[in-house]
Parts: structure tokens; C-alpha cells; sequence
């Protein structure tokens, strides 16, 4: 039972503690052993220990963040940049014939770790895997077009344009 009431604590002060508690930021630190494949200054990626197929890599930015929306541009572009030259080592080293490259952020998205991190799997013909298989919807027309205008209206407030 922790004695911590995040209730009372700053959104600095949560942010911290989550830094000091987090698995991953150990792993970075060199706390916990990790299979590394590739660090610099800003980034680890390390083989998934439990991996959706072998070669799984974790591609994790060095700084705590756990949101895609908490990480500045600079460094979101960086971390793609990484993972396309994974993504091609993969395919060499291992003979992949594609590599699945997706974020779960959120927990409504199923992030289950409370690091940003950009998951990288090896994919072979007839894998059975079955990593994407989501239900597609059908969708009127109209209820598109005002999806469409909400989000642009609000991208647009933002500043973020088409």
C-alpha cells in the first residue's frame, strides 16, 4: 500500500514520481538489464521481453513522458526517424517481410506502460498474427463530413493545419 496521495501532489510533482516508479526509466538508467539494439543521447530500443513475435523491439524516448501529446515535435520526428532505421535493420537481419510500427497511447488505446514507447514487429508471410485485425465500420456520409469539420476547426484553433 503506498502512503502517496497524488490528489495533493502538482502535476510536477506527479510527473516525478511517476519518473521514479517507472520500469522503463530503470531500464534507461541502466537499473534493470535490457537487451539493447540501439542507444543515443535521446533514445533506447531494447528487444521486447515479451514479445507479439521475435525481434520485437521497443523504441523508447530517454526523457519520461507518457503520452504521444506530452513529447515536443523535435523529438517525436527523431524517434520516427529511429524507428524507419529499425524498421530496415529488421527486414535485413532478420528476413522480415514488413515490420508492424504502431503506439498504443492511452490507456483507452491499451498502453499498458506508463512510458511512451513505439512498438516495432518483425512480420513474416503466414505469421499468424493477427495484430490488426479491427472491425470495419460503415459510416454515413454526413456524420463524416462533420467529423471532418470538428477536428479541422479545432486543428485549425490549435494552429495545426491540413
Amino acid at each position: 500500500m503506498s502512503d502517496v496521495n497524488l490528489e495533493n501532489m502538482t502535476p510536477e510533482q506527479i510527473a516525478e514520481y511517476q519518473k521514479k516508479n517507472c520500469i522503463f526509466c530503470h531500464i534507461i538508467n541502466n537499473r534493470i538489464p535490457s537487451y539493447k539494439v540501439y542507444e543515443d543521447d535521446k533514445v533506447l530500443a531494447i528487444l521486447d521481453i515479451n514479445p507479439i513475435h521475435p525481434g520485437h523491439i521497443l523504441l523508447l524516448p530517454k526523457e519520461h513522458y507518457y503520452l504521444l501529446s506530452q513529447i515536443p515535435d523535435k523529438l517525436i520526428r527523431y524517434l520516427f526517424v529511429v524507428a524507419k532505421y529499425l524498421s530496415s535493420a529488421m527486414i535485413k537481419t532478420l528476413g522480415a517481410g514488413g515490420v508492424n510500427i504502431f503506439v498504443a497511447n492511452g490507456a483507452g488505446a491499451g498502453q499498458k506502460a506508463p512510458h511512451f514507447m513505439i512498438h516495432l514487429i518483425p512480420r513474416f508471410e503466414d505469421d499468424g498474427l493477427e495484430i490488426f485485425k479491427l472491425p470495419g465500420y460503415k459510416i454515413d456520409e454526413n456524420v463524416l463530413k462533420q467529423l471532418a469539420d470538428v477536428l479541422k476547426k479545432l486543428l485549425a484553433k490549435e494552429g495545426k493545419h491540413e
